[in-house]
């Protein structure tokens, strides 16, 4: 799952000043966590199959694409379960990101994801209803992914918030959680649309649930993956941006100081945002 040298993996209770038992929460073992990839793989690839041949009705379950997208979703959960399950982390932020990158896939996947791939492929709506669907859908999500992206590559552009957040020793660079969040909300980072946008879709469904058979007839899908892509559109903003937020501090940043350095980066999940280095 990553470039951790041997004698890290062999001795992660002494690594530099950072020791396992100072970094990681006392029971926060990837062992510990193995079981969240695999009710991600159960709960939301589940769902994701279900609500993607819902919406498919009229194809043949293993003909849909959507279907199989949320199968290999749950597979790679699956895979990476046995891997935290069966390795001995010392979680590195490559491990961290993966960890977050696998789990909110599925789970944006499952309620979004796959309702809008199998409308898109396989509805019989006007091609107008599918343009505006996806053109809505893609500027939505896509501001959220650009503002938390531009706001997060900001900190790391800044040479005192980078000091802050990943902090170089000698044998190794140290991300340090709460104060990369503290960082993040400085920057001013939006990880929701507030409680009026979540709550608007809700007021939405209300009158368009006394029209619900010219709903359904229109764009040729059930009323309730309608209904639940349309609740999610701002709920799932939470996924959206923290999957960006992941990848970007745990994957992309990262990836730069192991090509600069050679080191590797842990995640540091205790030391309070304001701690001196």
């Amino acid at each position: 799952m990553s470039n951790v040298p041997q004698s890290l993996l062999e001795g992660r209770e002494a690594i530099g000043p950072w020791n396992y038992s100072a970094r990681v929460p006392e029971g926060a073992s990837s062992e510990s966590y193995a079981f969240l990839p695999l009710a991600a793989a159960v709960l939301f690839g589940g769902l994701g199959v279900f609500l993607g041949d819902d919406v498919a009705h009229r194809v043949p379950f293993w003909s849909n694409a959507s279907v199989w997208i949320a199968v290999m979703l749950s597979a790679a959960c699956l895979l990476l379960s046995a891997s935290m399950f069966l390795g001995r982390w010392v979680w590195t932020a490559p491990q961290m990101g993966m960890f977050g990158l696998a789990v909110f896939s599925s789970l944006f996947w499952a309620f979004q994801g796959a309702s809008l791939f199998a409308f898109l492929l396989y509805s019989h709506a006007p091609l107008f209803a599918k343009a505006g669907v996806l053109i809505v859908f893609v500027v939505w999500h896509g501001w959220w992914v650009m503002q938390t992206a531009t706001r997060c590559m900001a900190i790391w552009a800044n040479a005192t918030t980078r000091e802050k957040v990943w902090v170089p020793y000698d044998c190794a660079t140290v991300y340090r959680q709460f104060a990369a969040k503290s960082a993040m909300d400085e920057a001013g980072v939006i990880w929701h649309p507030g409680t009026m946008g979540i709550l608007l879709p809700f007021t939405l469904c209300a009158p368009l649930y006394l029209y619900r058979q010219e709903v359904i007839a229109y764009l040729d899908v059930p009323w309730v993956p309608a209904t639940l892509f349309l609740i999610g559109m701002p709920i799932f903003v939470v996924c959206t941006t923290a999957l960006t937020a992941a990848v970007v501090a745990m994957l992309i940043i990262p990836a730069r100081i192991v090509a600069s350095t050679g080191k590797p980066v842990l995640v540091d999940m205790m030391t309070p945002a304001d701690a001196p280095r």
